[in-house]
This record gives structure tokens, sequence and C-alpha cells, in this order.
């Protein structure tokens, strides 16, 4: 209680701004696990590596918001992974972001050099909302979303929403978070990304993000029609070993590899339950050019 009272106090605009100026000098010597988690409302900006600007309207609960304030792109909220997808954004054209929750991975495609058609796929309302403000806060035209659960079956799924002003870990999946952890449970409009692909006439798809809390399996049967005609790159949050093996059994069939992303590199044919690092990069044996230099 305390601590939802303290960071409620440190959310507010006015008093925000103020701790933040105060600690500024400080920040290098506060550990990354505390610093992560101090509240940012506001408005601001952060730099790409190609130079462009990226905006985020954080309202203090946006928690990768939050990371890349302190610690920006290049070293913040999933760094690793946001390295490697940088690079595969060199060859990427269309890109699906599957779980965009407030958008960070849509907004780097869309601001990315080359001409690419971003499509967003978040299931929550009010974290939907969030991920269209960031959108027209940095007045982007080649970005798309929808209030779609991405799935292995058309028509409608419960979508079980945690507690938290902008959770990240709401699920289609049952039994994924304790009944004391679920806010809410609404229900959703469920997809195949095989139909929605035929149906909204979408071209070669290059390049997949897929975080879908447990559900990513799922996501990958719901598209193979795609994969098999696109073989677009993959990078998929996996967290149990069930699910390694089930997505490694259906994308082998594809000649796909697997690599762990990690801070030490992509590591190939590498699953580590317990890592800190949750994303792993599928990509087909005769794509591996793109992760040349």
């Amino acid at each position: 209680m305390h601590k939802l009272a303290l960071k409620y106090l440190l959310s507010l605009k006015h008093f925000n701004k103020a701790y933040r100026y105060i600690i500024n000098p400080f920040v290098s010597f506060i550990p990354e696990n505390i610093l992560i988690r101090l509240p940012v409302n506001d408005i601001f900006s952060v730099n790409c590596k190609n130079g462009q600007k990226l905006l985020l309207n954080s309202n203090g609960y946006d928690a990768v918001a939050n990371h890349i304030y302190w610690k920006g792109i290049d070293s913040g909220y999933e760094s690793e992974t946001i390295s490697v997808f940088i690079k595969l954004l060199r060859h990427s054209h269309i890109f699906f972001d599957i779980g965009a929750n407030t958008g960070i991975y849509s907004l780097i495609a869309a601001l990315n050099n080359n001409p690419i058609t971003v499509h967003s796929f978040e299931p929550v309302p009010f974290i939907f909302q969030h991920l269209n403000e960031n959108i027209s806060l940095n007045k982007l035209t080649n970005v798309f979303t929808y209030a779609i659960a991405l799935s292995n079956f058309d028509g409608q799924t419960e979508l079980f929403v945690p507690k938290g002003i902008l959770p990240t870990s709401a699920s289609t999946l049952k039994g994924f978070m304790e009944p004391a952890q679920i806010k809410d449970v609404i229900m959703a409009q469920a997809m195949k990304l095989d139909t929605f692909v035929k149906q909204f006439n979408v071209g070669r798809v290059d390049l997949l993000k897929i975080d879908t809390e447990g559900t990513e399996d799922h996501v990958i049967r719901g598209a193979l029609n795609l994969i098999e005609d696109s073989k677009p790159v993959i990078i998929c949050e996996i967290l149990r070993r069930d699910e390694m093996q089930t997505i490694t059994d259906i994308l082998g069939k594809f000649d796909y590899a697997f690599f762990h992303i990690t801070d030490r590199g992509l590591l190939p044919n590498n699953f580590e339950e317990q890592s800190i690092h949750k994303n792993y990069l599928f990509i087909a044996n005769s794509q591996l050019f793109k992760l040349e230099p």
C-alpha cells in the first residue's frame, strides 16, 4: 500500500517534474532496477539510431516509457532485441507488431529510414487508446492499428487483463496469471493472421514481433500460410519450454533456424527458461543474410 501511495505521489504531474529535476544529477548512482521503476509523467523525446526523434506520452504508469526515459533506446527496455530489430528493418517493408502494448516497436519501425508499413495489434482497449495517442503524437501515417487478439481461430475470445493502469501482461491464455492478479475479463475479437492477411490483401510480410503472453504458439499456428508464402523473420517472446518446443517443431518444417537474443549476442539453438532475456529470433535459413552487419 505504501509503495502504491508513493508511486501515485511521484506520478502527479507537477511533483513528478520536480523530483526528476532533483534526482537528475544522481541518476548514475541509482541502481538500474530502482531507476527504471521511477515514474515519468510527461511527453518526452528520445533519439533513434538513425537520428530521428521518437516522442512518448507517459502518464507515469507506462513501464516501457519509464525504462526508456531513464536509459534511452540503446541501453533501455529490451535493448538487445531492439538492436537486432533495427538491423532487420533494413530489409523490411511490411512489419506486424503483435501485442504492441503502447507501441515502442511500432514507433521505431515507422520512424525507420526505409519505406515501411506497420500493422499494430493490441486488444486491451485502454492500452489500444494509448498506442494510438503515441502514433498521433509522432504524426505517423504509416502505422495502422487493430484492437484484435491474433490467435489460431477466428471469433471471440476471453482476454484476461491484470491489475494496473497500463499492464504489460494481458493474455487470452486461461491460467496464465493467478486469479488474484486479474482485474477484468473482457471479450475481444480473435483472428488468425492468415485471415487478416487475406481479408486486408496484405502483400509479402517481412517481419513479425510477437509478444502475446503465453499464446505466441497460437499466433504462429494461425499464420501457417503466411509463413509458407513470405518466410517472415519472427521475433518472439517465449516463456515456457513446451511452447518453445511447439514453435520450433512448426517452424522447423519451413526450414527456420532459431537464436536466443541476449546481451552476449545471438546464441543459436539455445533456450534458457530462467533467463532474464525472453525474446528469440526465428529466421529461415534462406534469410540469414539479413543478420549480416
